[in-house]
């Protein structure tokens, strides 16, 4: 609950370079007084058409989502899905993730395979219930602010600072954290009262009541752990599971690119990039 359509599109404006295809935003007052407003930039990747337009709702209007990200095995999930019988209107990977929390509820993150931040707004119960996650390494941001019972989210924070009573103060501690580390650590950010959702979190806020849980952390073997295979036979493996890797992320409706930095890990992409491709791959170098 922070207030309304003006400051909901006063939001989007601000972060109209994330998405220049598309815009659009969702909101309600439940008869409980709590307002819920959803708000979207659109870079279109998959199913370039209207039905892509987002914030995107299932069939009944239950669940609304607001989305940045891919998920590159949406196919299998919305194939799951439909056997399930669910019904989809679009091509898009928005669709499957809206569908498969109707499906999973919340432990529909643990099927994701991808880069993405959402919130999905579930209005079958009484009182609204927004849920948020952001992808296991963090790859796409999610920035958020509460005060008291009021909770607001964004891709940047400069979306945040279009809030009333948001404020960008600088909280010191994060500065000194920022000039020694060159980074601060989740969840703080370099401004009092402002936070990352950290990677590998999702969080519900119901009732103005505001919840973190960890879905997923990078698990090492112990040590002096013993591998099966010879050192051959892993570099094979790493070799496979890196194709795979690549390939799965060249879903899309609209033409790839790729940015060569001259680094071993651009270059390896590239390299594979161009195996599973059937068309000259653009490359970009910047100096």
């Amino acid at each position: 609950n922070c207030g309304n359509d003006s400051t909901l599109a006063r939001m989007i404006k601000v972060q109209a370079h994330r998405g220049p295809d598309d815009a659009g935003l969702w909101q309600q007052t439940s008869p409980d007084n709590t307002y819920v407003g959803l708000g979207s930039r659109r870079l279109a990747i998959l199913d370039l058409s209207e039905s892509g337009h987002m914030p995107m709702s299932n069939e009944d209007g239950s669940l609304w989502i607001t989305y940045n990200g891919e998920i590159y095995n949406f196919r299998e999930l919305r194939n799951e899905l439909k056997a399930k019988g669910h019904r989809f209107a679009s091509r898009t990977d928005t669709e499957v993730i809206v569908h498969l929390y109707e499906e999973e509820g919340p432990d529909c993150v643990k099927k994701l395979n991808g880069m993405f931040a959402f919130a999905i707004c579930d209005l079958r119960d009484s009182s609204p219930i927004l849920f948020v996650a952001r992808d296991h390494f963090g790859i796409k941001p999610f920035y958020y602010a509460q005060q008291g019972q009021r909770l607001a989210f964004a891709s940047e924070i400069k979306a945040l600072l279009q809030v009333p009573g948001i404020e960008a103060e600088i909280d010191l501690t994060a500065l000194q954290q920022y000039l020694t580390l060159l980074w601060v650590p989740d969840p703080s950010t370099i401004f009092r009262g402002i936070y990352k959702l950290p990677a590998g979190h999702s969080g519900v806020f119901h009732k103005g009541q505001w919840t973190i849980s960890k879905y997923w952390d990078l698990e090492f073997p112990p040590q002096g752990a013993q591998y099966p295979g010879s050192e051959r036979e892993l570099v094979d493996e790493i070799r496979q599971r890196f194709r795979r890797s690549v390939e799965s992320q060249m879903i899309s409706d609209v033409p790839l690119g790729a940015f060569l930095s001259a680094g071993l890990d651009s270059s390896s992409i590239v390299a594979t990039m161009a195996r599973v491709s059937n068309q000259p791959l653009r490359t970009y170098t910047i100096t």
